[in-house]
């Protein structure tokens, strides 16, 4: 998928597919989701486009790779402390 695709294909999708009372209509957009999601993994990474145009209850949060509390514990842990 181009970078063209995957914003066309975002602007385009309809995020209340799972409201379909027509099975084929869900698994289409169902099928398209789960295509945008996969291309994010490399053309969106920040999920900045993404976000554009996802409605607020699909917006993409990057997950943390690093938290300041887990550091703290874990560094309690290699202390003998925890």
């Amino acid at each position: 998928m181009t970078l063209t695709q995957y914003i066309e294909g975002l602007r385009l999708m309809d995020w209340d597919y799972d409201f379909s009372d027509d099975y084929r209509v869900y698994r289409k957009w169902h099928d398209m989701l789960q295509t945008l999601i996969a291309a994010r993994s490399t053309l969106d990474i920040d999920g900045a486009i993404w976000n554009q145009y996802a409605p607020q209850n699909q917006q993409y949060k990057r997950p943390m790779l690093f938290s300041p509390e887990l550091h703290a514990a874990d560094l309690a842990i290699s202390k003998g402390q925890a």
